[in-house]
């Protein structure tokens, strides 16, 4: 009798652990936060956002309209904060303070600008 006690204790204890463990959010960790932000800036340069035929006027509005719906459909996939500054792009959610940030050189029109992704 003791025995079938002991095994119906170890297996609520079982299922209830299992469930406190399953309920509880994974947070993604610093790596693969940096990934991330690594992968959406190539997949942004090779949708053409970064484009250097764009006229010097109308570069940063053209990189924001490329860069915004990217910005939009990877932020309600991954449920993370984006943000590209200075071309003024991010999603619903800012980034938090835990954010990776990744820094990047363009090229537009020959003139070197520094483009910075928030990934958080």
């Amino acid at each position: 009798m003791k025995t079938i006690e002991a095994l119906i204790s170890l297996m609520l204890l079982l299922s209830f652990t299992s469930a406190s463990l399953l309920s509880a959010p994974a947070y993604p960790s610093q790596l693969q936060k940096q990934q991330l932000a690594e992968d959406i800036w190539r997949i942004a340069y090779l949708k053409g956002c970064f484009n250097q035929s764009v006229p010097s006027i109308n570069a940063e509005n053209e990189m924001e309209s490329c860069l915004n719906p990217l910005v939009a459909e990877i932020e309600t996939q991954t449920g993370l904060g984006i943000a590209f500054s200075p071309q003024e792009a991010a999603g619903q959610e800012l980034p938090d303070e835990n954010a990776v940030v990744l820094r990047k050189t363009i090229v537009i029109n020959g003139i070197p600008k520094e483009s910075i992704l928030h990934v958080g």
